[in-house]
């Protein structure tokens, strides 16, 4: 609602509406004013009534503003932290750039509490920030692997379409586990103590291994015990 005077003398009164200056992309659209009667006076009938007046969206950043992700890290350790940097092309403007996109990974690096997304924000007048991501220092020997970070496109800025993911290798750090292989010695027949050799892979034989398995017979013969 709003409420004003025409002063005596006058025949006329000005109304004022701010509108906001935001740095979100959106439609021009517009702001109407609608007389009810009141007191006094009367209201002349459509369109007499009533008056709009159009407001134009000014995309003077929304979406001109181009996001990129980055990272000065190639290959780390597991356990540790991963930082990446989101860059814009311009200084974020009053209130910052608030972003957001996906974290994926090939193996099981990060640590408990990183979910499948991040989000960060630009602050005020900067045209950076850090996104950390802890990796997980455990003790599983596994295959090497990767953390991915891609933005995610928002309401106030484009994403960089060279630059929209950055990739750090992630080794790991546990001990290889040796490798062992089993090998049939020969044929028997029933009766007969079947042999197996157990094969260690690994060119060092250590201090040897202790292991354990199953035996299984076929049919016919169902021979072992």
């Amino acid at each position: 609602p709003f409420s004003g005077a025409i002063a005596q003398g006058r025949t006329t009164a000005r109304v004022a509406i701010a509108t906001v200056s935001d740095s979100i992309d959106e439609r021009d659209g517009f702001v109407r004013l609608r007389l009810f009667p009141g007191a006094g006076y009367t209201v002349a009938g459509f369109p007499g009534n009533r008056a709009r007046v159009n407001v134009t969206n000014l995309p003077t950043f929304a979406m001109t503003e181009t996001l990129s992700i980055a990272t000065a890290q190639t290959s780390v350790a597991e356990g540790t932290m991963l930082l990446f940097t989101v860059a814009s092309t311009m200084a974020a403007p009053a209130g910052g750039i608030a972003f957001a996109g996906l974290v994926s990974q090939t193996g099981e690096f990060t640590a408990a509490g990183v979910g499948r997304r991040f989000s960060g924000r630009i602050a005020a007048g900067a045209t950076s920030a850090t996104v950390a991501i802890n990796t997980d220092n455990d003790g599983t020997d596994e295959d090497d692997g990767s953390v991915t970070l891609t933005l995610a496109p928002g309401p106030a800025y484009r994403v960089s379409a060279a630059m929209g993911a950055a990739t750090v290798a992630v080794t790991d750090n546990d001990a290889d586990l040796p490798r062992i292989r089993v090998d049939a010695i020969a044929a028997v027949t029933e009766g007969t103590a079947v042999q197996f050799r157990i094969v260690n892979l690994g060119a060092d034989a250590g201090s040897g291994l202790a292991g354990s398995g199953c035996t299984a017979a076929a049919a016919p013969n169902d021979s072992a015990g």
